[in-house]
C-alpha cells in the first residue's frame, strides 16, 4: 500500500488506509506505526491492568484542575489576593532601592556611537584583549570589565576591546585573569 493512501500496521499486520492511523510528526510519513483500532486496544488492556496507577492518575489530575480553577476564580479576583500582591512588591521595592537605578543602568544607555567605538579600539590597538587577535570596525565589539549586571559603570575606564566570539563565551562574569595582568 503507498505511504500517502495508508501503510500497514505492525501489531496487526495488516494493509490500512491513512485515516485508520494517528498522526505523529516525529515519524517519516507522519503517521504512527500502529493502527487506532490496535492503539486503543492496547491502551484498554493497560489500563486494566494498571488499574490503581490509572486511579492516582485520574485522581491526580482532578486535583489539579480544582487547585487550577480556585486560584482562577477565587484568588485572582478577589481583592484581599490583589492588595497582599500589591503589598509584597512595595516591601520588596523597600528592601531594594536602588532597583530602579539598576535597571534604568541595564536598559537605557544605548549603543555606542562609531567614534567612541573607535576611541577604545585605538587605545586598546586594535587587538582583542582577551585573546590578542587583530580586529577590525565589523568584528569588533566593547566589553565592559566590571559587567554592567554586577554594578559596573558604563564609562570608558570599564570598557575594552574584545572580538565577538570572546564576548560571547565571557558573557556577564569578571575576568580575574584579564584583571590580574592589567595591575
Amino acid at each position: 500500500m503507498d505511504a500517502l493512501t495508508g501503510r500497514c500496521c505492525l501489531k496487526c499486520g495488516k494493509e490500512k488506509e491513512a485515516h485508520e492511523f494517528r498522526k505523529n510528526r516525529r515519524y517519516l510519513n507522519g503517521l504512527t506505526s500502529w493502527c487506532k483500532t490496535c492503539h486503543e486496544e492496547y491502551r484498554r488492556h493497560w489500563r486494566i491492568k494498571n488499574r490503581e496507577h490509572q486511579r492516582h492518575m485520574d485522581a491526580l489530575s482532578a486535583r489539579r484542575r480544582r487547585a487550577a480553577l480556585k486560584a482562577r476564580t477565587h484568588y485572582a479576583l478577589s481583592p484581599e489576593y490583589r492588595e497582599r500582591m500589591k503589598q509584597n512588591v512595595r516591601e520588596w521595592r523597600k528592601t531594594h532601592p536602588d532597583w530602579r537605578k539598576n535597571h534604568a543602568r541595564r536598559h537605557t544607555y544605548g549603543e555606542l556611537r562609531e567614534a567612541v567605538l573607535t576611541f577604545i579600539a585605538e587605545r586598546d590597538g586594535w587587538l582583542c584583549t582577551l585573546c590578542g587577535k587583530s580586529l577590525d570596525l565589523p568584528k569588533a565589539s566593547y566589553d565592559h570589565i566590571v559587567p554592567v549586571m554586577m554594578g559596573g559603570p558604563h564609562r570608558l575606564d570599564n570598557l575594552r576591546m574584545v572580538c565577538k566570539p570572546c564576548n560571547m563565551q565571557r558573557g556577564a562574569v569578571l575576568n580575574r585573569k584579564y584583571d590580574e595582568a592589567t595591575e
